[in-house]
């Protein structure tokens, strides 16, 4: 009976793998011409089957990203707006879970930050984490896109980070201590002739921070979302490919649905944390020194 299940098995998987030799190949070469691929979302059905043509199809084909980062945006501050409206004395479940998730980041982004700096810095930085980790999971609702996977998007945190660092420094450190941090803050002759050129190379480090944010951010999440779409195209081809195991039919292509579901909650945190973390990190990098090292 095992011999009859494997050849059948081997059988219906040659088949199909024929059946869609075809296909395959002209879908290589239309991700070829016309980019990576991609689960269609709500707008690609929108402007494929309703707008094919016209000022409403080239707005939504240009402004996708924007469109879905605005719309996730409204539903996590909506949501968080009503989940903490009504906080009682003695908290239910769902209260109790949100307090979990609020200290626990606090806790983490403080050990990072200092507890001194954490009342100041952890809400914008927290912001980050969920708001990010949100546009990555967007890509796993049916109809929605990971904002994230737009250049557009990632450059536009990347230069939140960027004006939150400076101006913490500005203000912390004064014009004078700002700028002799640039020059490695210089104490006698061989460092003041050095600071010149420790300027320029910090100055430099400054700007390709935030597109190091951005690139990282931005690559990582396409390349998730990219590697979805190729399983999900996988699981349509194996799902014409079944067997009966003790009477019960079983379709070969479910466990894969687990698995790249599984990954990607894991990839979406892991990007939402490294981009909150770095940021962290160059806040840190312009606090004041003597302050944060007293501290500990």
């Amino acid at each position: 009976m095992n011999g009859t299940l494997l050849l059948q098995f081997l059988t219906r998987a040659t088949e199909t793998a024929q059946a869609h030799a075809a296909g395959s190949v002209h879908a290589a070469t239309a991700a070829a011409e016309h980019g990576p691929p991609e689960i269609p979302s709500l707008i690609t059905v929108l402007n494929t089957y309703l707008f094919k043509h016209g000022a409403v199809h080239n707005f939504l084909h240009t402004f996708e990203y924007q469109i879905y980062y605005w719309v996730i945006l409204i539903l996590v501050a909506v949501g968080f707006s009503l989940g903490t409206r009504a906080l009682l004395r003695i908290p239910g479940r769902g209260q109790a879970a949100t307090e979990l998730l609020f200290g626990g980041l606090y806790d983490f982004f403080a050990d990072v930050l200092g507890r001194k700096h954490a009342h100041r810095f952890v809400p914008f930085v927290g912001t980050l984490f969920i708001f990010i980790i949100a546009m990555n999971y967007a890509y796993m609702v049916p109809g929605l896109t990971s904002p994230t996977a737009s250049p557009i998007t990632t450059f536009s945190l990347a230069m939140c980070t960027f004006v939150v660092v400076h101006y913490t420094g500005l203000h912390d450190l004064g014009l004078k201590k700002y700028l002799l941090h640039f020059a490695e803050n210089p104490s006698n002759k061989v460092t003041w002739g050095l600071a010149p050129m420790f300027f320029v190379l910090h100055v430099v480090g400054e700007i390709i921070k935030p597109m190091s944010l951005a690139l990282r951010l931005f690559g990582n999440v396409t390349v998730e979302d990219i590697l979805a779409c190729v399983v999900l195209s996988l699981m349509v081809g194996l799902g014409s490919i079944g067997v009966t195991v003790g009477g019960w039919p079983f379709n070969v292509a479910l466990p894969l649905h687990f698995v790249i579901f599984f990954l990607m909650l894991l990839f979406g945190a892991v990007q939402a944390l490294i981009f909150s973390i770095l940021t962290a990190i160059y806040i840190l990098l312009f606090l004041p020194h003597e302050e944060h090292a007293h501290e500990h």
